[in-house]
């Protein structure tokens, strides 16, 4: 038996078995302490985001390489690895490259993020209110709208300011077979744009109810009143301004004639020789093919202003005037221009030969014999005013 056992242990086959199990032993207790290796596609996050900012970037996940060992690496999934961005402090708008920071579980290393830095954009978050406009397509020849009712009448535009700044308006755009039937209607809210309209904004709401409130006719459309002056007011007057009172009317009547007309024209005004404002109530002009809504009178305020001219009168000699303390005086110089202004027939009516109107200096109270002085004016009747006495002031001189 002894000598058996002695074979066996000596045997080839033994050996040979002997030798591959301490090589599997060997195997599995060097892949024991070996790490492996392991990659994620993991989202972006980021921390500490200011109110009222949003961020873009190119870049929305990161490739994130681990290791550990085997039995605690099959453990692993992509929601246990986190991808942190902080924006702390930062200011918007504006334009960072930031550092990528992962955070793993314990036991597990990183091998490489890429990318390790994230270029990214800040943008301010605004709101703005917009009134809802509403576009009727294919209204039939004959029909006519009169009122467009919409609740809500106004929306709230969200988004970046720089998109929101290229939105127009907020528009429901509905076909006439929609609303032909008077009842209220269910319709989204779009945007315009000058360009393309931009995305990425959000409205609220973004659906309105509408109804429209039209019946078969001609369109009508609102006008203003043009007076038709004849005539020139008195020559000192002026026609300074025209009131109209009601200043717009309404014609009703084909597209085709409606485009053409700009106003509606009253009947000549005549303010031939007026001479202070009036008030009148003057017929109105209706352009053929159309009519008009309402009173076909309209009341007309002619305001007048006084026209005034100016006329200047050369060499007008000053006079000496008063009792002064010397007996002889004199004037340097002894005469003047002067400017004189009113209205029109008042100041063409002067003479320059006989000018009611006396230039002098009064020398009441004057001890000095030598001053400068201001010539004064004295009218005699005369609808006009001095403006200006060239020089303005002339020196009196004691002669004694």
């Amino acid at each position: 038996m002894k000598r058996r056992i002695d074979d066996l242990l000596s045997s080839t086959l033994f050996l040979k078995i002997v030798s591959v199990a301490l090589a599997i032993f060997l195997w599995m207790y060097a892949s024991g302490d070996r790490n492996e290796e392991k990659t994620f596609f993991v989202p972006v996050e980021y921390r500490n985001l200011p109110e009222g900012i949003s961020v873009t970037a190119q870049t929305e996940e990161v490739e994130v390489q681990v290791s550990a060992p085997p039995a605690l690496l099959s453990s692993l999934n992509a929601r246990d690895v986190i991808c942190e961005v902080d924006l702390r402090g930062l200011k918007s708008p504006s334009r960072h490259r930031l550092p990528v920071k992962i955070s793993l579980p314990p036991g597990f290393s990183i091998i490489s993020v890429k990318p390790s830095y994230i270029e990214l954009e800040l943008h301010r978050m605004i709101e703005r209110v917009m009134s809802v406009e509403v576009e009727i397509a294919d209204i039939p020849e004959g029909y006519i709208v009169h009122s467009v009712n919409t609740v809500p009448d106004k929306v709230v535009v969200k988004g970046r300011e720089e998109l929101i700044t290229k939105v127009t308006g907020a528009v429901v755009r509905l076909p006439w077979e929609k609303v032909s039937s008077g009842e209220s209607v269910r319709a989204s809210v779009e945007l315009k744009a000058q360009d393309e309209i931009p995305s990425g904004l959000t409205i609220e709401p973004s659906w309105v109810n509408v109804s429209v409130s039209a019946e078969k006719g001609f369109p009508r459309k609102e006008v203003p009143v043009e007076v038709q002056l004849r005539g020139a007011p008195d020559p000192d007057f002026t026609v300074e301004s025209l009131v109209v009172v009601p200043g717009r009317v309404t014609l009703e009547g084909p597209p085709n004639v409606l485009s053409g007309i700009v106003s509606v024209k009253t009947a000549p005004v005549s303010v031939e020789g007026l001479s202070k404002s009036d008030e009148r109530t003057v017929a109105l002009e209706i352009p053929k093919g159309v009519s008009l809504q309402g009173e076909g009178q309209v009341k007309v305020k002619i305001e007048l202003r006084e026209r005034t001219v100016s006329r200047t009168f050369f060499d007008i000699p000053v006079k000496i005037a008063g009792r002064g303390v010397y007996s002889k005086w004199r004037l340097d110089p002894d005469r003047v221009d002067i400017v004189l202004e009113g209205p029109p027939s008042a100041v063409e009516r002067l003479n320059p030969k006989e000018l009611p109107i006396e230039v002098y200096v009064d020398v009441s109270n004057i001890v000095s014999k030598q001053i400068s002085i201001a010539p004064k004016v004295r009218l005699q009747g005369v609808n006009v005013r001095v403006v200006k006495i060239e020089p303005p002031q002339v020196m009196l001189y004691a002669d004694d």
